[in-house]
């Protein structure tokens, strides 16, 4: 696959999940005055599954990547429960590394203006079903299997390993744009998720990976408030970088330990 390809594949498949979200939406302004608030609420949470969900089937079938099905027992057999323990530790010095990338704003304001917000929560409501079960279960699989087993795997075969790398994670990034402050924790964690499916050519373990990122994202973001309060009164002090530098130490040292353990990449 060319780097022009996978380009053409990745906005085919942004174009083809923003079509189907709006084909649903419409759908769903039709019935919205049958529908009960709750009815409504129960929907809406469905159209977040459906139009991805769609928009993947879609770029799966017209990009002719095959999954083995079969094959899937033996690679989930075929974990290593010391590894996993390793992608624990990975997805948890990740959070400490991304907290700054995460908080740039917070902390530019807070140097140079000496004023920063507070953080804000969001209120949880019925929509966090719908919300955690895709974060947690459905765009791990759906990411993982287009970004790194279809994209960053047929790079490969035609670039460095650095450059399908670069390109894979670029394009899982902008997938993430909604929100700018995703880009560069998006795009270490498709940077790290490639290399652990290179070294061990399972791609479960970058699923679960990506599972955990997400847990510990979705978690923060509801339950996260003595967190948050407990970060933001450091006022970004010595504490603050010593856990941005203790996130390093974690991901370098479970990256290390995580070996080949798969004598076939896929």
């Amino acid at each position: 696959m060319t780097i022009t390809k996978a380009g053409i594949y990745f906005v085919g498949l942004v174009a083809t999940m923003l079509t189907s979200a709006i084909a649903a939406l419409y759908l769903l302004d039709l019935f919205e005055n049958d529908l009960t608030e709750e009815g409504f609420k129960h929907l809406f949470g469905l159209i977040t599954w459906l139009a991805p969900l769609t928009a993947y089937a879609i770029m799966f079938k017209i990009s002719g990547f095959k999954l083995s099905l079969r094959a899937a027992p033996e690679k989930i057999s075929a974990l290593k429960h010391e590894f996993l323990v390793y992608v624990l530790f990975i997805a948890i010095g990740l959070e400490l590394i991304e907290r700054p990338l995460f908080d740039l704003e917070k902390i530019w304001n807070f140097y140079l203006l000496e004023k920063a917000e507070p953080y804000h929560f969001p209120e949880a409501d019925r929509f966090i079903f719908y919300e955690g079960i895709f974060a947690i279960l459905l765009a791990p699989v759906l990411e993982e299997l287009f970004f790194r087993k279809y994209l960053f795997g047929e790079l490969l075969k035609r670039y460095s390993v650095t450059t399908a790398m670069l390109i894979s994670s670029l394009c899982f990034s902008l997938l993430h744009i909604s929100s700018l402050r995703n880009l560069l924790p998006a795009f270490l964690l498709g940077m790290i998720a490639c290399i652990i499916y290179k070294r061990t050519g399972n791609i479960f373990y970058t699923i679960f990976l990506h599972s955990l990122a997400n847990i510990l994202w979705f978690s923060l973001q509801y339950l996260g408030e003595p967190f948050y309060n407990w970060i933001f009164g450091l006022k970004y002090n010595y504490i603050f970088w010593m856990m941005f530098l203790l996130g390093i130490v974690i991901t370098y040292f479970a990256m290390s330990k995580i070996k080949n353990v798969s004598s076939n990449f896929d």
